[in-house]
């Protein structure tokens, strides 16, 4: 038999004590996970930063590094010029010099196989040398 659909139970129902208990520890651990991915984006974007920053930091400490070697370079040459003054002021037929002119060697644009002579292959290639 079929009962009426017109019959409702009316009551204060309270539900049962496990699923309660379910129903909070579900909104308990949303809740921690919620806080879980919001702090690790907060530590991402931190990391981030700091890694910028040392980025920016070590280029603009391998610049100076450049520059340094560049004026190490111009030091160096300035105190072989003085050193050459100092000598040449000690020495009594010497004079120092009025003008220093600096020569810099051009770039090699052949290879160093069209700087030096073949080597000889063959035993008639070897001149003979007398005296030894």
């Amino acid at each position: 038999m079929r009962q009426p659909d017109h019959i409702v139970i009316q009551g204060d129902f309270l539900p049962p004590e496990h699923e309660r208990l379910l129903k909070t520890s579900m909104r308990l651990f949303a809740m921690l996970l919620v806080v879980a991915i919001t702090g690790a984006l907060i530590v991402y974007g931190l990391r981030v930063h700091y890694e910028t920053d040392i980025n920016r930091l070590a280029h603009s400490t391998r610049e100076l590094n450049e520059q340094n070697k560049e004026f190490q370079v111009k030091l160096n040459q300035l105190k072989s010029f003085k050193n050459v003054e100092s000598a040449a002021a000690h020495a009594p037929n010497l004079k120092v010099p009025g003008l220093v002119i600096t020569v810099h060697s051009p770039k090699q644009t052949t290879s160093s196989a069209s700087l030096f002579p073949p080597q000889p292959q063959t035993p008639q290639d070897f001149p003979h040398v007398y005296g030894y």
